[in-house]
């Protein structure tokens, strides 16, 4: 904040998430987060809406997480381990209602490094109360689908410093699972609020460069 440089938080850390450091910051940066939406999260802010919107009642929502490399030792540590499970679920019960049952587990499996595997199970209730269930499974490595989000966030939030942003900018929570400045979730409405920022802001860029 000194330094007047933007600031995205990637992780679950709490970084900008303290109150009076978001009060300081509000005048002097922009800045976004938090814990960046790579994987499994994706998937749930994406399905989730479309069970609800088909009209499905959601029951429950398994999930389970193995991962090895420097994630799985930190998220190893089961106090690590809770703001992260914390932020998943946060999203998705606002999606799905607290209604919901939703174990989630991350597990550390070293020989896997960098891959990360994520499964899902959800178990809903349709027409007439009949049964609905739906396993994913996601696999990739977790650095290839970070790093992309990064760069872009590298290049949104220096548009937005150079167009005068200052304080959370919300339309970036499309990257994350627990997003400052925005308590939209659903993925689809997540990239129309960013595409509709980001061309507002490209003008107005146009328009200062003249």
């Amino acid at each position: 904040m000194r330094a007047g440089a933007p600031f995205a938080c990637f992780t679950p850390s709490a970084a900008l998430g303290l109150p009076v450091l978001q009060d300081l910051a509000a005048d002097r940066i922009p800045y976004a987060g938090q814990d960046g939406k790579t994987g499994q999260t994706l998937l749930r802010t994406a399905l989730a809406p479309t069970l609800t919107r088909r009209g499905f009642r959601v029951l429950s929502w398994a999930g389970t997480n193995v991962l090895g490399g420097g994630d799985g030792a930190t998220l190893a540590d089961p106090h690590a381990v809770s703001s992260k499970l914390t932020s998943k679920n946060r999203g998705l019960r606002s999606l799905v209602g607290d209604h919901v049952v939703t174990p989630l587990h991350i597990d550390n499996v070293p020989d896997l490094g960098d891959i990360k595997i994520a499964w899902d199970h959800i178990h809903a209730e349709g027409f007439l109360g009949s049964r609905i269930t739906l396993q994913t499974t996601w696999t990739a490595h977790d650095s290839m689908l970070a790093a992309p989000l990064v760069i872009d966030l590298v290049r949104l939030l220096d548009l937005a410093d150079r167009t005068g942003v200052r304080g959370p900018v919300g339309a970036l929570g499309f990257f994350f699972k627990d997003p400052w400045g925005s308590d939209v979730h659903d993925y689809a409405l997540q990239a129309q609020a960013l595409y509709a920022w980001a061309r507002e802001r490209a003008t107005t860029a146009r328009e200062m460069a003249r």
